[in-house]
């Protein structure tokens, strides 16, 4: 599907149908394409219809600018998107489901729309505490100058390969992942060189666009929640889940092995606990 922002930017997804079973909505992490969790989604979609779609200069959604919308938009426009295709109406149960910023925009999608999900499901959504935030900024400014400076084109697959093998976020994730990233995570030029699909301007934009819509949001979601937490992912991330669950009774907190991206590492099993999880949700709420 596309949805036209203006004569500069279109936002784009895919619906997958065909299951018989309720609607997964996704949202990916920064930088990610929706099509690079495949290993994780397609399983999923056994059970599931699933709607998902790239963020501003994610993905196949166009760059516009260059200057990230902000997290405002991405919650705006996925609510316009979700409308225009009557996902309400076409579908009884919608789950709301999202990877780190994608988890963080879920919760405040759902805060804002309530009735836009009947359940919540978010695999180590980005919730960095209240109290952390300003050191968490600290730790994010050389971060967002180092992404701008990045090179975002590669020679080859092989020299793409490399470039994940020796970052900590990518090392682990598995072979069916890491070709999916190549495949829909990058354009093959004409030269036979691979760009990221995912601007530098874009990616430190979001890292730079301070996100006070949280935590609220947090506070004011109904619907029966389950976050699937990484043992090994970011500890404020995972903390955040936790002080999430002690806040709010709906909110409960799961654990699994691997990093941030464990999806990404460990696609069939946590796929299975993934699923699990979600009948329980639908059986008991």
């Amino acid at each position: 599907w596309e949805y036209q922002i203006n004569n500069k930017l279109t936002l784009r997804g895919a619906h997958i149908t065909g299951s018989g079973g309720p609607l997964i909505h996704f949202m990916p992490g920064t930088a990610f394409a929706c099509r690079i969790y495949l290993p994780f989604l397609s399983r999923l979609a056994e059970h599931f219809d699933i709607f998902f779609h790239d963020f501003h200069g994610h993905g196949e959604s166009d760059t516009g600018d260059g200057v990230f919308c902000g997290w405002q938009k991405c919650v705006q426009w996925s609510a316009e998107v979700m409308d225009e295709h009557q996902l309400l109406q076409r579908y009884e149960r919608v789950i709301g489901v999202g990877h780190s910023y994608g988890g963080c925009m879920t919760f405040i999608l759902a805060a804002e729309r309530p009735d836009l999900f009947s359940h919540l499901f978010l695999t180590d959504p980005f919730m960095v505490p209240e109290k952390d935030e300003a050191t968490y900024r600290q730790m994010i400014a050389p971060l967002v100058q180092k992404t701008h400076l990045k090179n975002p084109v590669f020679e080859n697959e092989s020299t793409v390969r490399e470039y994940l093998k020796g970052r900590f976020m990518f090392m682990n994730w598995h072979e069916e992942a890491v070709q999916a990233y190549i495949n829909h995570n990058m354009n093959q030029l004409p030269n036979g060189s691979f760009e990221l699909k995912c601007s530098p301007s874009i990616e430190a934009g979001v890292y730079d666009n301070v996100v006070e819509g949280l935590w609220p949001s947090v506070a004011k979601v109904p619907h029966p929640t389950r976050i699937l937490s990484g043992k090994q992912s970011v500890p404020y991330f995972r903390e955040g889940a936790q002080i999430a669950a002690t806040r709010k009774e709906n909110i409960e907190v799961h654990e699994t092995e691997g990093s941030h991206s464990f999806m990404q590492e460990r696609p069939q099993e946590v796929y299975e606990q993934s699923l699990q999880l979600i009948e329980e949700l639908l059986q008991n709420f």
